[in-house]
């Protein structure tokens, strides 16, 4: 819990604040400087993270295991191992108990897939 609230309290906010005035005043920030704002304001995985450690951390004295749910997506190399690190929790929730059972992941059926994932995400994100 001490380091989730550390990186809360000590990282993300101090990023933030850094961050803040950049979005305020687009005039105020150069092209390049844009990008790395950009970056800056990465923040919110960061208070995710956070908030998350806190979490588990709260859960575990009742002695519950949670299943992991961040898999630093930012590390992955490509665009699809970011997806697999992001959220796993849920994708694989979504993918177990709502794409299978509507028949989606057939082989080489693409355009059923391209029925079942909109509907799956949608449901996911109700």
């Amino acid at each position: 819990m001490f380091w989730g609230r550390v990186k809360k309290l000590v990282v993300s906010d101090r990023i933030s604040l850094a961050a803040y005035p950049h979005f305020l005043d687009p005039a105020y920030t150069t092209g390049e400087l844009a990008f790395s704002t950009a970056e800056m304001f990465d923040v919110v995985d960061l208070d995710f993270s956070s908030y998350s450690d806190v979490a588990k951390e709260t859960i575990q004295l009742f002695r519950v295991r949670l299943t992991q749910n961040f898999g630093y997506p930012h590390a992955a190399e490509n665009i699809s191992e970011s997806w697999r690190h992001w959220k796993i929790f849920m994708s694989t929730w979504g993918s177990d108990y709502l794409n299978r059972p509507m028949g989606g992941f057939r082989p080489r059926n693409l355009w059923f897939d391209s029925r079942t994932a909109p509907i799956t995400m949608a449901l996911v994100g109700l």
